[in-house]
């Protein structure tokens, strides 16, 4: 975090739950909160909690076919759970369509880390 804050002097530097791979966009859920950063890059004692901070549940389901499928084309990653009522709507899925996150493991298989979203209806 120190080395980030040098990287933005007068801006915030995000507290990550997770280490997301560079390629991949990082939910706000997955954001504890933010630290102020100072001019000269240094770390302040402003610490802002995000509301919308979601965690890790370990969570045993038994999902849709599709996404038992479609996880072992991707590893390392997280991929969205989308509710029945928006599986017609792909790729162009609201946000609080998306009923949360699994973690899929470097062998491609979907595990019981779970990130529900934090607009999901």
């Amino acid at each position: 975090m120190i080395k980030e804050a040098k990287k933005n002097p007068g801006g915030y530097v995000s507290d990550i739950d997770w280490q997301y791979p560079e390629n991949q966009e990082i939910p706000r859920e997955a954001i504890r909160g933010s630290w102020k950063v100072d001019l000269d890059g240094k770390l302040t004692d402003h610490y802002y909690l995000n509301n919308n901070y979601r965690k890790i549940e370990e969570v045993e389901k038994i999902l849709p076919k599709y996404m038992i499928e479609a996880a072992r084309h991707f590893k390392n990653i997280w991929v969205a759970e989308i509710s029945s009522d928006a599986e017609d709507l792909y790729p162009e899925i609201p946000e609080e369509k998306i009923i949360g996150w699994w973690y899929v493991d470097i062998n491609g298989n979907i595990t019981k880390k779970f990130r529900r979203n934090s607009r999901c209806d």
